[in-house]
């Protein structure tokens, strides 16, 4: 694959219906368990779910074992390159724990997977990132420790944070090329069941982190709403 996403799992949380090509596509119906769960994609976004293998395939990799992968959502000209070299500069994924699948998430519950994440070890997460790239990028792409944002969200049923990791990768000429991306890490109740939602962009400054805590914030009320 010539390209990889870069950041899909710099942050990995310890508790962790095709599209079609169109933005604000109709909101995705799957199953967590018993419960139906409602995602609906973010505004100018399109669901790559049996739409893009490419980009699935590696999301899926990078997917930590801890948790089962829903979806992956781009920019409708993104998702219209399939065979592995589109350059991903905003795109976010939909997770959750496989080992709660089947369990019923009370709100006391919710609390202790707030303070689970919040106690996350960064040393582990750069090590844990780097064996997946490792096996996606063919060991070309290396992740630094990450540096923790404040958190932006923090309700009795969401809460975020987000981080900015710094990449390095061979630049194919001898040397390496340096690249920061910007990630938030939500994680939803709903139904019972608790969704993790990734947003990632490439870093560029304040008005990155700026847009990344905004549809962070966006899409996380719409997925509630979606839900009630």
């Amino acid at each position: 694959m010539r390209k990889v996403l870069p950041a899909l799992s710099f942050f990995l949380m310890l508790v962790t219906a095709a599209a079609t090509l169109r933005a604000d596509d109709k909101p995705m119906e799957t199953k967590i368990g018993d419960t139906k769960i409602v995602i609906p994609a973010p505004p100018g976004f399109v669901n790559v779910h049996e739409g893009n293998d490419a980009i699935l395939s590696v999301m899926q990799k990078l997917t930590p074992e801890s948790n089962k992968l829903i979806t992956g959502f781009v920019q409708p000209e993104v998702a219209k390159v399939k065979d592995g070299s589109a350059t991903l500069n905003k795109y976010m994924m939909v997770q959750y724990a496989a080992s709660i699948e089947t369990v019923a998430i009370t709100p006391t519950d919710f609390k202790d997977v707030k303070a689970s994440v919040a106690q996350q070890d960064l040393a582990k997460i750069k090590d844990d990132v780097n064996a997946r790239l490792k096996e996606v990028a063919e060991g070309k792409l290396e992740v630094g420790k990450p540096t923790m944002l404040d958190a932006f969200i923090d309700q009795d049923n969401a809460s975020a944070f987000g981080m900015i990791a710094k990449y390095s990768s061979d630049d194919g000429k001898g040397g390496k090329s340096e690249s920061k991306v910007v990630g938030g890490g939500a994680f939803v109740l709903v139904k019972d069941k608790v969704l993790f939602l990734y947003v990632y962009c490439i870093y560029d400054g304040n008005a990155s982190v700026d847009w990344m805590k905004n549809t962070t914030k966006a899409w996380t009320d719409a997925v509630i709403k979606a839900n009630q």
